[in-house]
């Protein structure tokens, strides 16, 4: 009976010490990746797709479903009140065809993945505000977090090119 008992004991101790060391690195394995390049990677893969803007009204959105991603386009309600002079220098993670200040190919659309910095729930969009549900952190119709807690988070802007009244997601032009 004794015996029995220190087996079970040392049984539980190595599960313990087994699942600490899983959780651990976990927990680093997160801390060195970039959703960033797992996007950019994702959607290299994926064929192209085209969504049609003809007739949108201000701050509409259209929304596609892209792979496993869902993209979306806002005509913009609030154009006046996107940034003249870029303040922060990081690199953008988009295209050189993207305008910095407007995160933007044209001016009056935004395109981005419909996901917020949780990368689990859909973005809600009113008064010129994106609010990512699950994490109620709040973006501009940039697409840069509107309170300084996030740390420079940025909604993700996919490859995508206007032909006429369409948004072709999956490259950056029609080459």
């Amino acid at each position: 009976m004794q015996n029995r008992r220190i087996l079970f004991s040392a049984i539980i101790k190595l599960l313990m010490l087994s699942g600490l060391i899983l959780l651990t690195v976990v927990f680093v394995n997160s801390l060195f990746s970039s959703d960033e390049r797992l996007i950019s990677s994702d959607t290299e893969k994926l064929p192209a797709i085209q969504l049609d803007i003809s007739g949108m009204k201000s701050g509409e959105i259209r929304k596609v479903r892209w792979g496993s991603k869902e993209v979306a386009v806002l005509l913009r309600q609030f154009p006046e009140k996107l940034e003249k002079v870029i303040t922060d220098n990081s690199q953008e993670n988009s295209h050189p065809t993207v305008q910095p200040q407007a995160r933007s190919i044209k001016l009056e659309y935004f395109v981005y993945i419909n996901l917020g910095d949780s990368k689990n729930c859909p973005l809600y969009y009113a008064a010129g505000e994106f609010k990512d549900v699950c994490s109620s952190n709040k973006f501009d119709e940039t697409g840069r977090d509107i309170r300084a807690n996030l740390q420079g988070y940025k909604l993700q802007i996919p490859p995508h090119y206007f032909v006429k009244e369409n948004i072709v997601f999956g490259q950056w032009s029609a080459n």
